[in-house]
């Protein structure tokens, strides 16, 4: 039988194990997020990018590139999570893929720009996901400085 003090000290030794999130958009946006999430980040100024992006690979590809190259940048594949990150990271930029099996592309980007109207657009065509890595990188990048 466990003394009643260290049964005390063991239960509260486990709510550090939990985090505690405000609204659900805010758990939604911390676990995509990861260790990178921090409520105390809210200032960061890193431009902030939404990837709306099917395929797993592209969005792999996406993250790692902006991530080196600056952006503060979160990917899914789902419109509720998009909606959601949306409402909670504000992104300057939102990125939409060509064929999304969850949505019309443009039922998407009419939803998305209602949530965060100030937000830059860019639709990345279908042949984004079969060119060379690297030149699909770079393409992406120089469209992104020119906005």
């Amino acid at each position: 039988m466990f003394p009643l003090r260290q049964a005390n000290r063991e239960m509260a030794g486990s709510f550090s194990l939990f985090e505690v999130y405000d609204s659900l958009d805010e758990a939604v946006t911390a676990a995509y997020l990861g260790s990178r999430y921090s409520k105390e980040q809210a200032g960061d100024p890193r431009p902030r990018v939404l990837g709306l992006i099917d395929s797993t690979d592209v969005r792999a590809l996406l993250r790692e590139v902006l991530h080196s190259a600056g952006y503060n940048t979160v990917m899914t594949s789902k419109m509720e999570d998009a909606e959601m990150l949306a409402k909670a990271m504000k992104p300057n930029t939102v990125l939409l893929s060509a064929r999304m099996s969850s949505m019309d592309r443009s039922l998407a980007q009419k939803s998305l720009q209602r949530l965060v109207p100030g937000a830059r657009f860019v639709m990345l065509d279908e042949g984004f996901a079969t060119q060379d890595p690297g030149e699909a990188a770079q393409t992406l990048l120089s469209t992104l400085a020119g906005l």
